[in-house]
């Protein structure tokens, strides 16, 4: 028997900031932008795993893992919109907060076992991968007109987020030499993966209600099966492989 086990830790709190200019050469207009923020958040993981040699010629292995984390994002948006002549055309300024979750698990299981012959090979494997993940957001932005008026009122804006998928992999492979210089393969493969995404936008209105934004708004879900199978001979003549 062979054990094996690892934990991992990872702590993160990282300050940025940027600066944007861009000309529209479709409507000679310039932007200018300043951010500033920090992105912080706690990651980890642990996975365990055991092989066992049943004898000198069968080997099974089984690992698994479980891990999970949260980050959390603040910046501030500073924007200054510029007509053709790069003169103050209006203004924004933009808070942003979100705090994201995710919590993941994985599984392997593999099977090996080696003939009499010498080359001639049998193996097994399935791999599970699961994930899930959420959060939330908050969105203030007040715009400007030229002379630093506020144009209209506080745009808020929030959404939720909600996530998962679900990936297999299970396939059986074979190897075994003809002759000196021959060989034959075969195998099989399944390949299937789910995954769903939630985005939902809410806006505030002038009565203190968060109304549905259906444009912003996504559901995507994805769903792939593939079916696979190969037989492959490889010899050599002289100097010649094929």
């Amino acid at each position: 028997l062979n054990f094996t086990a690892s934990y991992f830790l990872h702590d993160r709190n990282g300050p940025y900031s940027g600066v944007t200019d861009r000309h529209n050469l479709f409507n000679d207009s310039w932007l200018h932008q300043t951010t500033k923020g920090t992105r912080g958040g706690l990651f980890q993981m642990g996975r365990i795993g055991v092989d066992y040699f049943m004898d000198n010629r069968n080997t099974i292995s089984l690992e698994g893992g479980i891990g999970g984390g949260s980050f959390t994002s603040h910046e501030k948006l500073n924007s200054i919109y510029q007509n053709n002549t790069q003169a103050l055309d209006s203004s924004s300024y933009r808070k942003t907060y979100d705090d994201n979750t995710f919590t993941f698990y994985s599984g392997d299981l593999s099977y090996k076992h080696t003939f009499e012959k010498e080359g001639e090979v049998l193996t097994a494997d399935m791999n599970l991968r699961k994930s899930n993940n959420g959060g939330n957001g908050n969105y203030n932005t007040q715009f400007y007109d030229k002379t630093g008026n506020p144009m209209n009122e506080l745009a808020t804006q929030k959404n939720n987020t909600d996530g998962s998928s679900t990936y297999f992999v299970g396939q059986v492979d074979y190897e075994s030499p003809l002759s000196k210089n021959s060989k034959l393969g075969a195998g099989i493969k399944t390949t299937i993966r789910n995954s769903n995404s939630t985005y939902d936008v809410f806006d505030l209105d002038n009565g203190g209600v968060y109304d549905f934004n259906d444009y912003l708004s996504s559901d995507y879900t994805y769903d792939e099966d593939i079916y696979a199978g190969y037989v492959q001979f490889s010899s050599q003549l002289n100097k010649f492989g094929y």
